[in-house]
């Protein structure tokens, strides 16, 4: 059987992962915003790239 002092060590254990694992789940959403920004702004630049070629072939005709 775990003596008091086990027990309390096991509790903050448990308290240094829960803070650990906090600040991972943190930073994992702070990269996902990061992709989503990401991700418009190479739409916007794949809309404005294809703007410019319609343009370039209408200005051909």
């Amino acid at each position: 059987m775990d003596t008091l002092e086990s027990l309390r060590g096991k509790s903050e254990g448990a308290k240094d992962l829960k803070s650990v694992v906090s600040a991972m789940k943190a930073m994992a959403a702070s990269n996902i915003v990061q992709y989503e920004t990401a991700v418009s702004a190479l739409g916007d630049y794949y809309h404005t790239v294809a703007l410019g070629i319609i343009a370039y072939f209408k200005a051909e005709k």
